[in-house]
Order: structure tokens, then sequence, then C-alpha cells
């Protein structure tokens, strides 16, 4: 977070400060930085003072990337032995405006 922060603001590591609480857990989710968290140093210019970000849980599963609501559809041929010879996987995603990961992300594509 701190990194993402000092490369959009050009500051110096030493000028950034970041409080990530432990809540447990993680699992990618504090990889990196939401568009949200780069707004706050914007903000914190403009009104001068620093400022806060805080979410309940229930905004924080809907927000997270890999949170999204997801419809999954696989289908699989094979052999009566168990052998898979072929399968599709449809993944319908709610990736809302700044998809991250998944099948709508860049990442997933190459």
């Amino acid at each position: 977070m701190r990194d993402a922060l000092v490369g959009v603001y050009g500051l110096d590591k030493a000028q950034v400060h970041v409080i990530a609480p432990d809540v447990g857990g993680g699992f990618g989710a504090k990889i990196g930085c939401y568009p949200e968290e780069l707004l706050l140093g914007w903000l914190a210019r403009q009104v001068g003072r620093p400022v806060r970000w805080a979410e309940t849980r229930s905004e924080n599963m809907v927000g997270l990337g890999h949170g999204r609501a997801q419809h999954q559809t696989i289908e699989i041929g094979g052999r009566r032995d168990g052998t898979v010879e072929a399968y599709r996987l449809t993944v319908l995603q709610d990736a809302g405006p700044t998809a991250r990961w998944g099948p709508s992300s860049r990442t997933s594509r190459g």
C-alpha cells in the first residue's frame, strides 16, 4: 500500500504513513491498492488534514475484487474410468467498475 501511494503521488517513503490493522486473513485482498484507497491521499490534500477510510464488513465483502458475485457453470466430459477428456468453465461475474481479478481482469488474459 505504502509503495503504491509513494509511486502515485511521487513522495518519499518516509512521507507516507499507512495503518493496516490486523483483521485476520486476507488471501490477497490486502495486496495492492484499490482506487478508493489511492483517492484518500488526494482527499487529504484537498481538505488539508488526514482522512480515514472505514467500511463495514458487508461493504468490504461486496467491494473486494475477488468477492464479486459470480455464477459458475462447469461442464466436464470424460471416460467411464474417470479420465477427464474435456471441460468448459463459464463464469458470469459482477466485476464492478474496476475489475482486478477474475475473468474480466487484464491479469487473467495474459
